[in-house]
């Protein structure tokens, strides 16, 4: 954290921006308001988020990962110096919809999946000048911590069931049998101490609560 992001902001006198192309930016912007939060700007468009990062009106931009990537498509590769002066906090389908345009995965992001409480929590504590980790990549690590690690077969597969798909479906994909990957997703439920496909989902997608 760079020396002039140290400074305390206390939560009620904190503006916010958000640049989203979804509908939910009317719903974020009144659960913020709710809050007491000030909502400055509801940017929609590539080109209103390119002049609002050159000059910075909030304390904090609340940004769709989707909307950034659309913004780099058409500049060639946004400029990170462009965000040096803006604290953001990243919305996301899923991971996947972040990482990719991103150099760490220790950036703020919520995921649109998870409850306002969440956002609000995130909201506070980035307003308070404090590092906020999302709750489902502290998990994730603290799994690691504990030894509990998929291959890189068992990971791919669940990396499909996440994504709802099949045995057969799998198997299809991967050349196995399908009774090759029945065996597999036993291995990994008994591994990650769940009972069925769709919590290895949630877990590869991080929504599953301790």
């Amino acid at each position: 954290m760079k020396p002039h992001e140290k400074r305390v902001l206390l939560p009620e006198k904190t503006t916010i921006a958000i640049a989203d192309q979804h509908l939910s930016a009317e719903l974020i912007s009144r659960a913020l308001e709710q809050e007491g939060y000030e909502v400055t700007t509801i940017l929609t468009r590539p080109d209103e988020l390119k002049a609002f990062i050159e000059k910075p009106k909030s304390h904090l931009l609340i940004l769709d990962a989707e909307f950034l990537k659309k913004m780099e498509d058409r500049s060639g590769g946004a400029s990170k110096k462009a965000f040096e002066k803006q604290r953001l906090l990243f919305l996301a389908d899923k991971p996947d919809d972040l990482f990719p345009l991103l150099s760490h995965e220790h950036a703020p992001v919520v995921f649109r999946t998870q409850s306002s409480k969440v956002l609000l929590e995130a909201v506070k504590t980035i307003a308070l000048g404090k590092q906020w980790r999302q709750p489902i990549l502290v998990r994730k690590e603290q799994r690691r911590r504990r030894g509990i690690a998929l291959s890189p077969r068992e990971n791919e597969i669940a990396d499909h069931i996440a994504k709802g798909a099949s045995n057969r479906d799998i198997a299809q994909e991967l050349n196995l049998s399908e009774q090759s990957i029945k065996n597999i997703v036993s291995k990994i439920l008994k591994k990650l101490g769940l009972t069925n496909r769709v919590q290895i989902a949630l877990w590869k997608l991080g929504l599953l609560d301790e």
